[in-house]
């Protein structure tokens, strides 16, 4: 009976995505974070183009400090009140560098940044990635 009270409206919040920048979309305002964590002498980029062949260290803990940062930022507050319903916009520019892995990964990462629920806006979420055999 007191599952849904009326009037309690969640906050949307949408998010372009791409490989070099994150645009957040909440109530009327517009911030471009470029996707890389760190100071510019030391920054490290969250989907690094050029793969040299060594090991890298997982970059998921930047991610979801990057949104969590982007969240905050975007709500324009120190602590997230509500959590958002977050919309994602164009994962699938993510394809050269996650290989079709990005819609989880953006998913857990998004709900692990305090995202009451993550949704896709791209037409094609579920596809395999091109060149899937």
């Amino acid at each position: 009976m007191g599952l849904f009270r009326r009037g309690s409206k969640e906050e949307e919040l949408r998010v372009e995505v791409g490989p070099d920048a994150f645009v957040f979309h909440a109530r009327g305002t517009q911030l471009r974070l470029v996707a890389e964590v760190g100071t510019p002498p030391n920054a490290i980029p969250l989907f690094p183009m050029d793969v040299t062949g060594g090991v890298s260290p997982s970059r998921y803990q930047y991610l979801q400090a990057f949104l969590h940062g982007g969240f905050l930022a975007a709500a324009n507050r120190k602590k997230l009140k509500k959590k958002p319903r977050v919309i994602l916009f164009g994962a699938s520019s993510l394809d050269a560098v996650l290989h079709g892995y990005q819609y989880e990964l953006l998913r857990r990462a998004a709900m692990d940044a305090g995202a009451s629920s993550v949704r896709f806006a791209d037409a094609n979420a579920l596809a395999l990635p091109a060149g899937y055999l």
